[in-house]
């Protein structure tokens, strides 16, 4: 009996130093990844909004402008943003402000959904994460669960030797 209850003791301080430490761990390192990923959407939302102004700023200015003609300056300028909202098709040499003005609100809404695909990307990896961390937790519950049990029992049948002895 005593070496039974002894063998249950150690099998359930094995179970909680290899298997729910190992736990411990595993979810440490996907709350990490959670907390890695909000920070990701933040910063892409944050930027997102911050490149979605700074173009509606840029119509304002074309439209405010009143010239049809752009000057080198405006030009570049607006040759640049367009670059920054990552537009993928080539820009004709010569254009007018409304053909600007057009084309700038194309590569926002193009910029703004790829944005949103990121994000949404993003924070699907999150909720699987989450569910992942739920799920793990669930186990480690089970686990820590049996090793107790198995420390009561092992205790009990140690003490019962000397119970049945008196």
């Amino acid at each position: 009996m005593i070496l039974l209850g002894l063998m249950m003791t150690l099998v359930s301080i094995l179970l909680e130093q290899f298997v729910v430490v190992n736990m411990d761990q595993e979810l440490a390192q996907k709350r990490g990844k959670v907390t890695e990923l909000n920070y990701v959407i933040e910063q892409k939302w944050l930027n997102s909004q911050a490149q979605a102004q700074r173009a509606l700023l840029s119509e304002l200015v074309i439209l405010l402008s009143g010239v049809e003609r752009p000057n080198l300056g405006l030009k570049e300028y607006l040759k640049q943003l367009i670059e920054d909202l990552r537009f993928k098709g080539q820009l004709p040499q010569t254009q007018t402000m409304s053909q600007y003005n057009q084309l700038l609100k194309k590569v926002l809404g193009e910029y703004r959904e790829s944005s949103l695909d990121f994000i949404n990307d993003r924070y699907l990896q999150r909720v699987n994460l989450e569910k992942e961390i739920v799920a793990l937790q669930m186990s480690q519950s089970r686990w820590k669960k049996v090793a107790l049990l198995l420390q009561v029992l092992g205790l009990i049948l140690i003490l019962s030797r000397e119970i049945f002895r008196h």
